[in-house]
């Protein structure tokens, strides 16, 4: 069975607009995001996950000012791989228990909700991995046991082995 993910705002966002600047510091002079990127896209497509795109997080990423929102609904559209799972009564049956059972603090409301309504739709769908850099969303999905990943986090494409010098072999002298 493949596995499920889910890409929160600042994740889509980034994908769409790699310009926009996101909490991610360089290992070295060759690290880089769009290279940890690349390769996660490639392990996701490589092992046939699917990548679930909860629709308050499009519509998160549609209220952005600073995004062109047409690369972000081609990408939703194009890719079989993406998907858009509908907000319904599961969901929100899965969001009013969340929504009783945390402590709201300090946090703003409406950005509350939408974390809620994000995990929601990551229980419902039974989401493997959380990609955020939100930290009071990754901080409740930790509390539900469900794994979230930064960017920082991402892996680096793993370096091919270096091969030994290649030397050419003089023909060898046979007796005659």
């Amino acid at each position: 069975m493949s596995r499920r993910v889910l890409f929160d705002t600042n994740f889509l966002s980034w994908f769409c607009d790699n310009q926009s600047p996101v909490p991610f510091i360089q290992d070295d002079a060759h690290d880089t995001l769009t290279d940890r990127f690349d390769y996660l896209l490639d392990r996701l497509t490589a092992d046939g996950s699917e990548v679930v795109i909860p629709t308050p997080v499009l519509a998160e990423v549609m209220c952005a000012t600073s995004i062109n929102t047409a690369p972000v609904l081609n990408l939703i559209s194009q890719n079989p791989y993406f998907r858009l799972p509908p907000f319904g009564q599961r969901a929100a049956e899965e969001f009013g228990m969340l929504f009783r059972g945390q402590h709201r603090g300090s946090d703003n409301r409406n950005s509350f909700k939408f974390d809620l309504l994000i995990l929601a739709i990551a229980k419902t769908e039974s989401i493997d991995v959380i990609y955020s850099s939100d930290a009071p969303l990754r901080q409740r999905a930790a509390t539900l046991g469900i794994r979230c990943l930064s960017f920082q986090d991402l892996p680096k494409r793993p370096t091919p082995p270096q091969t030994a010098m290649q030397f050419p072999v003089p023909p060898s002298k046979t007796l005659q």
